[in-house]
């Protein structure tokens, strides 16, 4: 077996150095412990910030539409500052602000009025949740595909996908004509705040207007509202903190079909 293990350590404003470690044995947590001490050691040589114990990973370095620099290590889904210093996303934000699902407590409720094992109901439960999970990311990435890719082969509609299931609800998007920016990564550092907008219009980029649209495919929108409320209006703080006027926000619904659901802003703290 063979581990990996990199680290960008900052040294000055914009500048680092980005030692890379590979080891080879039986052992992974033998590895990791053997790998990680490297790491640290060559953190306290060159980085007079302290090593951030809490954040392990593969950063990666990006560029952020509010003009700033951050990591992120994608298998961790881990953001930070160039420092290190952990980033607080907006789906994270969102998940702090509802009551959390309580797993353990209602497949004991369902599994004992069925007369079933409680794993049966978890792993259905798991297994359905998975397929929805599956079922969003289609949408919302032949979405993406279209205003990635519109203005490349359109003549032979490359742009679209070939699932005719897919494509119709590509072509009855009601958002196809507009100005729109997807998967727009913001970040505000100063107040530790980042994340990825579904897709952001830009009404008028010399004066800093635009609106937020999130792709959702939930079957009964009106249960997840009040999350979805406090994620957007998280990337409307972090635009807004960056000199952006956003007009509207809204949650673009599709299951059968598209339902376009304006959100009221609320304050994020």
């Amino acid at each position: 077996m063979k581990v990996k293990f990199s680290a960008v350590i900052p040294v000055v404003d914009f500048g680092n150095v980005q030692p890379e470690i590979e080891l080879e044995g039986d052992d992974y947590k033998k590895l990791e412990e053997e790998g990680m001490g490297y790491i640290r050691e060559a953190w306290d040589k060159y980085s007079k910030s302290p090593f951030p114990n809490n954040v392990v990973g593969n950063f990666k370095k990006f560029d952020t539409f509010t003009g700033e620099h951050i990591l992120y290590d994608d298998s961790n889904h881990l953001y930070t500052d160039l420092q290190g210093n952990k980033l607080i996303s907006g789906s994270e934000y969102a998940k702090s602000k509802v009551k959390q699902f309580d797993l353990e407590l209602l497949s004991g409720k369902v599994a004992m009025k069925y007369d079933v094992p409680q794993e049966i109901v978890k792993k259905m439960w798991s297994s359905n949740g998975n397929l929805s999970a599956d079922f969003g990311s289609c949408i919302h990435g032949a979405i993406e595909n279209w205003f990635l890719f519109r203005n490349f082969g359109t003549e032979k509609q490359y742009h679209l996908p070939k699932p005719k299931f897919l494509r119709d609800a590509v072509e009855s998007y009601p958002h196809l004509d507009k100005n729109i920016l997807p998967e727009v990564l913001v970040s505000d550092v100063k107040s530790g705040r980042c994340g990825r907008i579904d897709q952001l219009e830009i009404v008028d980029s010399e004066k800093k207007i635009c609106n937020i649209y999130d792709i959702k495919s939930d079957s009964d929108i009106s249960k997840n509202i009040v999350k979805h409320t406090h994620q957007l209006s998280f990337y409307a703080d972090i635009l807004t903190e960056h000199g952006w006027t956003v007009q509207s926000i809204y949650v673009d619904n599709f299951t059968e079909g598209w339902k376009t659901i304006e959100i009221k802003r609320v304050e994020s703290k």
